[in-house]
């Protein structure tokens, strides 16, 4: 009988270095696109090139679009905020969630022009009174803080889909789409962290 060949020993892979997140691969791209998009110049009214050109009153509907993004995005961050500053065991499980809400305000606050919706100044973004019920008054227990919490970010990947379809401008849409995956990869993430 003629013993089998040996095989040589297959080395370790080493993991790859990480060269660079995935909240940096999406947002700067975006921000590169969106930030032209809304400069809005009426140069040539009848261009169709994909650059936002504002109304007679100085206003578009894209611009429209990125100012309820804002808002909507800004309300689901102070809801998650809250949730997190209440019960501290959320905390972790919430900080990439608004790191992600304050990557999106900031682009799209840069943007537009807005005042920045995360400097803790109360603005229309980031209204922290409200009756109870609303995104500005955290729940009492953390289980139902974190299902309120999703609930919000379920709306708010939707409406972010809902402009995105709706949006003019191609980058916009896409930005804006964009947003909203990110949104949903969030609730993937808080699914698994309270499992």
């Amino acid at each position: 009988m003629v013993p089998a060949p040996s095989r040589p020993p297959v080395p370790a892979l080493a993991p790859a270095p990480r060269l660079a997140s995935r909240r940096a691969v999406v947002v700067a791209p975006a921000a590169l696109v969106v930030a032209p998009l809304l400069a809005g110049c009426d140069d040539d009214a009848g261009s169709s090139d994909g650059v936002v050109t504002a109304t007679g009153d100085g206003t578009s509907a894209d611009v429209a679009r990125v100012d309820e993004a804002l808002a909507a995005i800004g309300t689901a961050r102070t809801q998650a905020a809250a949730a997190g500053t209440t019960h501290a065991t959320l905390a972790p499980a919430l900080a990439p969630l608004l790191a992600v809400h304050d990557a999106h305000l900031d682009l799209l606050a840069d943007a537009s022009g807005a005042d920045d919706p995360t400097d803790g100044t109360p603005s229309a973004t980031t209204d922290t009174t409200g009756p109870a019920g609303t995104p500005a008054d955290p729940v009492l227990d953390p289980a139902a803080a974190l299902a309120a919490v999703r609930t919000t970010e379920t709306t708010l990947a939707g409406t972010l889909t809902d402009l995105a379809v709706a949006a003019d401008s191609g980058p916009l849409a896409r930005t804006l789409a964009a947003m909203a995956a990110g949104v949903d990869q969030q609730l993937l993430l808080l699914a698994r962290a309270s499992a």
